[in-house]
């Protein structure tokens, strides 16, 4: 269900999220999520049953790069400023864009 959702950083040293602060908006959160893959959570957030669980994370395969995201249930989600920041950095993350660069977006 939609509700008030705190938003913290999984790991405030990656270059997407470093220097963000936590968070919070009107959003979802999908809990005991099952991984087939070793991921780096980079956003987490407290489920229904009041579990923390990673709403944002990267993984790499070979020379690609994959981001999740599973917020975005409510329309706040988009126009969030810090969650605006965090999709813009994934995204250049994912493009392979040095993290020099992506510390500076």
């Amino acid at each position: 269900p939609l509700g008030r959702v705190a938003v913290k950083l999984a790991d405030p040293a990656d270059p997407v999220v470093c220097d963000l602060p936590d968070f919070e908006l009107t959003d979802e959160v999908y809990g005991d999520l099952d991984f087939a893959h070793p991921v780096r959570p980079l956003l987490v957030a407290q489920a229904a049953g009041g579990d923390w669980q990673p709403v944002v994370w990267k993984h790499a395969v070979g020379k690609g790069r994959v981001v999740v995201d599973t917020l975005g249930h409510d329309v706040e989600t988009f126009s969030h400023p810090i969650h605006g920041r965090v999709v813009a950095r994934a995204a250049l993350w994912a493009i392979g864009r040095p993290d020099a660069e992506v510390k500076r977006t």
